[in-house]
């Protein structure tokens, strides 16, 4: 019946698109969204995840 977990999970996941779109609007007005873009891809993809083997 506790909502604390999702309420945070939903924090998160705000705070990191927000920070995403932030850093997007940066680069694109540099003008370097296409390399911003395909390093964020790229560092995503090779994350690991702690814990999970």
């Amino acid at each position: 019946e506790e909502i604390l977990g999702l309420r945070l999970i939903t924090l998160h996941n705000l705070h990191f698109y927000l920070n995403l779109m932030n850093q997007a609007r940066a680069e694109i007005e540099k003008g370097t969204f296409d390399q911003f873009c395909k390093a964020f891809v790229a560092d995503y993809k090779t994350r690991d995840v702690l814990g999970v083997e």
